[in-house]
C-alpha cells in the first residue's frame, strides 16, 4: 500500500465499518429501550463492568506492546498469548470460587450469582478478540479488521433480538457481545492465518513489559472512573439512575465508535512510523482539522437536540438518561476539538504520561463519589462533575501531547484562523439554541446548516486524502 492511500484507504474502510456497525447498534439499541427497564440496564451494566475489569487484569497492557514494539515474530505473539490465557484462567477461578461473596455486595445477589459463572466465560473470548484486532492494527489490515467489525455487530444484533424473542432481556443485554466475541475470534484465526502455540520466551514478554505495564494501569485507572457507579453506585443509588446513565453510556459508545473510530484506528500505528518525518506537526494539524470537520458539527447537534429527540422518541421512560448523554456530547466537542493525543504519547512510546493522567482521573472521580454518596447531594451533581474533571483531563492530555511534538498553542490556532467557517458553524449553534426553541424546523434547519458547512469544506476534507503524507499541509 503505497503512502499516498494509507489516510484515505484506512478512513474509508473504518467509516464504512463504523457506519454499519453504528447502523446494527442503534436498531438494538432502540429495541432494548423497548423492552428492557432502567433495573435491566443497571445489572446488566454492573454485570459486564466486573467482567469487562477481569478482562483488563487478564490483557496486562499486551495488546498495547504489540503495536507498540517492533518486533510481531509468531514467538512473540506466542509469548503474548501464553501470558494472557494464564491470567484469564486466574481471574476466571478468582470470579467462580468466589462468586457468593461478589455477589452478596449486592441487593440483586441472586440474579448476580446466577450469571457471573456463564458471563465469566467472556473473559477468554473477549481477551483473544482484542488481541487479535491489535494484531490488525499492527499491521494495518484496515479492510480485514473493519469487515471483522461489521460481521460482529450483525451477530451481536442477531442474538440481541433471539433473547428478546425469547422474553430473556437481561440475557440481550448481557450476552450478545460476548458471543460474537467467539466468532470474531474465528474470523480473525482464519484471516491472519495465526493460532497460538505452546511457545514462551521470558526475554520477549520482558520487553513489552515496560510498555504493557504502562498502558496496563492505565486501563485500569480508565476503568475505575467509567465503571465506579456501576460496580459501587449500584448500592448508593436507585436503579432508575443507574440504569438511565448505563442506557446514555451504550448510545454514546456507539456514537464514539462511529464518530472517534474511524480516524483512532489507524492514526496511532501511522503515527509511529511517521514521527520522524518532517512533515509531523502538518500531519497531526490535517488530521485534527478533517476530525474536527467531520465531528464538530454531529457533536453540537446532538448537544442541542437530544432531550427534544429523546422525548419524541420515548416520551417519559429515559428521563434519567438525559442529563448523561447531555454531558457525553459536550464532552464529545472537547474531545474533538482536540488533537489525537493518546496516539501521540503512545507513538512517542510515553505511555506511563497517559497511565498518570487515567490516574488523575480515577483519583478525582472517586473522590467526588464518594464526596457525593455521604452527603445529600443528588446523582446529577456527580454526573456534571464527572462531564467537568474529564473535560479537565481532556484539556491536560492536549497539553502534554503538544509539548511532546512541540506544537504551540499558535500552530493549534491556525487551524481555526485558515477555516472561519468552524467557528462560525460553533456561533451560530449557540446563538440558534438560545433565541429559538426546539423542534422539527429547527432541526430541519440544523441539518441543512450542517450539510452545507460539509459542501463547503469538501475540498479540504479531498485534499488531505489526497495528498501524499509526507507533504501534507493545511489546504489553500
Amino acid at each position: 500500500m503505497s503512502k499516498p492511500n494509507i489516510f484515505f484507504r484506512s478512513f474509508s474502510w473504518g467509516l464504512f465499518s463504523e457506519l454499519f456497525s453504528f447502523f446494527f447498534g442503534i436498531i438494538g439499541i432502540i429495541v432494548l429501550s423497548i423492552y428492557a427497564s432502567e433495573n435491566d440496564f443497571a445489572i446488566g451494566a454492573l454485570i459486564l463492568a466486573l467482567i469487562s475489569f477481569s478482562n483488563l487484569l487478564s490483557q496486562a497492557g499486551f495488546g498495547q506492546a504489540i503495536i507498540g514494539k517492533q518486533d510481531t515474530s509468531s514467538e512473540f505473539l506466542d509469548t503474548i498469548f501464553i501470558s494472557s490465557s494464564v491470567l484469564c484462567i486466574f481471574f476466571y477461578l478468582m470470579i467462580t470460587l468466589n462468586i457468593d461473596l461478589i455477589s452478596g455486595f449486592y441487593e440483586d445477589s441472586l440474579i448476580v450469582a446466577q450469571l457471573l459463572p456463564f458471563v465469566s466465560l467472556g473473559i477468554f473470548l473477549i481477551n483473544f478478540e482484542s488481541l487479535y484486532l491489535f494484531i490488525f492494527q499492527k499491521k494495518l489490515q484496515i479492510r480485514e479488521m473493519n469487515v471483522l467489525k461489521v460481521f460482529k455487530s450483525f451477530v451481536t444484533l442477531s442474538f440481541l433480538i433471539f433473547f428478546i424473542l425469547l422474553d430473556q432481556i437481561l440475557y440481550a443485554i448481557i450476552f450478545p457481545g460476548i458471543i460474537s466475541s467467539f466468532f470474531s475470534i474465528l474470523f480473525s484465526v482464519f484471516i491472519t492465518k495465526y493460532f497460538p502455540k505452546l511457545k514462551f520466551n521470558y526475554l520477549l514478554l520482558k520487553k513489552s513489559l515496560n510498555f504493557g505495564i504502562s498502558s496496563f494501569f492505565s486501563n485500569i485507572f480508565n476503568f475505575i472512573s467509567n465503571n465506579i457507579l456501576f460496580v459501587i453506585g449500584i448500592n448508593y443509588f436507585q436503579n432508575t439512575f443507574i440504569g438511565g446513565f448505563a442506557f446514555a453510556n451504550r448510545i454514546n459508545d456507539y456514537y464514539s465508535r462511529f464518530t472517534f473510530g474511524p480516524l483512532t484506528s489507524f492514526i496511532f500505528p501511522i503515527l509511529r512510523n511517521l514521527r520522524e518525518t518532517d512533515q509531523y506537526k502538518k500531519i497531526i494539524l490535517g488530521f485534527t482539522e478533517i476530525q474536527i470537520i467531520l465531528f464538530l458539527p454531529i457533536a453540537l447537534f446532538f448537544v442541542s437536540n437530544v432531550e427534544y429527540l429523546m422525548e419524541e422518541l420515548y416520551g417519559n421512560k429515559w428521563t434519567n438518561a438525559l442529563l448523561p448523554l447531555k454531558v457525553f456530547f459536550i464532552i464529545a466537542i472537547f474531545k474533538t476539538l482536540s488533537i489525537p493525543s493518546n496516539s501521540i504519547l503512545y507513538a512517542h512510546e510515553k505511555p506511563e504520561i497517559s497511565a498518570f493522567i487515567s490516574f488523575l482521573r480515577a483519583l478525582l472521580f472517586s473522590f467526588f463519589f464518594i464526596l457525593i454518596i455521604n452527603s445529600e447531594i443528588n446523582f446529577n451533581f456527580l454526573i456534571i462533575t464527572y462531564g467537568v474533571i474529564d473535560i479537565l483531563l481532556t484539556l491536560i492530555y492536549k497539553f502534554f501531547s503538544m509539548r511532546i511534538i512541540k506544537l504551540s498553542i499558535f500552530d493549534y490556532l491556525k487551524i481555526f484562523l485558515n477555516n472561519p467557517s468552524i467557528v462560525i458553524l460553533s456561533l451560530f449553534y449557540f446563538i440558534f439554541t438560545l433565541i429559538f426553541a426546539v423542534n422539527n424546523y429547527s432541526i430541519l434547519a440544523s441539518i441543512i446548516i450542517i450539510l452545507f458547512f460539509y459542501l463547503f469544506n469538501l475540498k479540504r476534507i479531498r485534499l488531505f486524502f489526497n495528498k501524499p503524507i509526507y507533504s501534507l499541509s493545511n489546504p489553500k
